[in-house]
């Protein structure tokens, strides 16, 4: 248990339904999609390197101090990488950035997100794939 940064903590109390604090990307690779278990695998691989991805927020109870981060017992890395599937790429190519935005958007767009609950996507059409 670890207790949160006050930079952290702050933007966690900020976030509501219409003040977003979280972030996300989107990252456009060239080159062959990636099959769906080797994406996993090599997040998997790498998981015991940052034990935060693993963590969830623990609230201070009465809100005397700063929340904490603690392991999460329930952790499933199928729920943050998943496959997503995107248009065709000739429809892609034609409106890139707003589908783009779009798939972007169906991942970040909800707030408060679960505490923990992150979600991270990939997909791929011809050979494009998409990661947030």
């Amino acid at each position: 248990m670890q207790t949160m940064s006050p930079l952290d903590a702050s933007f966690l109390h900020v976030e509501d339904a219409v003040t977003h604090m979280h972030i996300g990307s989107v990252g456009l690779f060239e080159g062959p999609v990636p099959r769906a278990g080797e994406v996993r695998d090599a997040v998997a691989a790498r998981l015991p390197l940052v034990p935060r991805y693993r963590q969830k927020v623990r609230f201070v109870p009465l809100a005397l101090g700063r929340p904490t981060w603690v392991d999460d017992p329930h952790f499933n890395l199928e729920y943050h990488v998943r496959r997503t599937a995107l248009p065709d790429i000739e429809v892609l190519c034609q409106g890139i950035e707003r589908g783009i935005a779009e798939l972007a958007g169906v991942g970040a767009g909800t707030a408060p997100r679960g505490r923990g609950r992150a979600v991270t996507t990939r997909g791929g059409a011809g050979s494009r794939a998409s990661r947030d």
